[in-house]
């Protein structure tokens, strides 16, 4: 269990979770549950940030804004 911190357009939150799948999962639910906007989620404490990001066949990438 690992604590990671999510980042939203209203704020930030503190939330447990066994992994990274879990943590991106979890996020995705409050976020979805209170109408917040998901920003990325840190390893509390340092260490990575966790995004999610959208690869095409050729390599380029872009990170997935969730705005309306």
């Amino acid at each position: 269990m690992a604590t990671y911190k999510a980042y939203t357009d209203r704020g930030n939150w503190l939330f447990d979770a066994q992994d990274d799948s879990d943590a991106m999962r979890l996020a995705l639910f409050y976020c979805w549950r209170d109408g917040e906007h998901l920003r990325h989620i840190t390893l509390h404490g340092g260490g990575y940030t966790l995004r999610l990001v959208k690869q095409n066949n050729v390599g380029d990438s872009t990170v997935m804004s969730f705005r309306n």
